[in-house]
């Protein structure tokens, strides 16, 4: 069964990893990113490469993987609060690690996981998926699956459910042209999903 009729209604947005540009990826219209503006956090050893990440309606936190750049800035180009990439080249050649939060509908934000991966399906014929084991430090549900064609896409897709008292849940998607991704690019993605903290606003 699908989900409500919100979630079925689809925008083109932009991935980009090697020098392949995604229009092939769909996002549906409730994950349209809000504004945000972020700020870095001072003070301890722990809290160095961590970003707050801040707009109308959320507060959180992620930390910033070592040797990947955290930016706001350019994140609304790629229909996300926040992105990651490990140099400049990254928003053109690279991998980036796209990080949005969006109003959730009900706590089966799993479901939205599966609804990602039948737009998926219904793209691509040829597709194959397997679970991707992530967690969260403070224990919210986290829900992961690596979506391929192989030696065309490989697609990490998680999303995060921070409870009952927040309206918002997180999608967190790392997508890779032609290979699956490395020991170091997959340390980053799970360690973004981990990080992940949630503020009343």
């Amino acid at each position: 069964m699908k989900r409500a009729s919100k979630r079925n209604k689809e925008i083109r947005y932009k991935r980009t990893a090697g020098n392949f540009l995604y229009a092939l990826c769909l996002i549906p219209l409730y994950l349209i990113p809000y504004t945000s503006s972020a700020q870095r956090l001072n003070g301890t050893k722990d809290a160095a490469d961590n970003i707050i990440i801040y707009g109308d309606s959320f507060l959180f936190s992620i930390h910033e993987p070592k040797g990947w750049t955290g930016d706001v800035d350019n994140a609304k180009n790629y229909n996300s609060n926040i992105i990651f990439y490990q140099s400049k080249e990254g928003l053109k050649k690279n991998t980036l690690i796209q990080v949005l939060t969006y109003k959730k509908q009900d706590e089966e934000v799993n479901k939205d996981l599966e609804s990602d991966v039948s737009n998926f399906k219904e793209k691509n014929h040829d597709l194959k998926e397997q679970t991707n084991e992530v967690s969260n430090k403070k224990m919210y549900p986290a829900f992961s699956k690596l979506v391929y064609v192989e030696n065309v896409f490989y697609q990490y897709i998680a999303y995060v459910n921070p409870g009952k008292e927040f309206h918002n849940a997180f999608s967190v998607s790392m997508n890779i042209a032609k290979r699956t991704a490395t020991k170091e690019e997959i340390s980053a993605f799970k360690e973004i999903v981990s990080s992940l903290v949630v503020f009343k606003r």
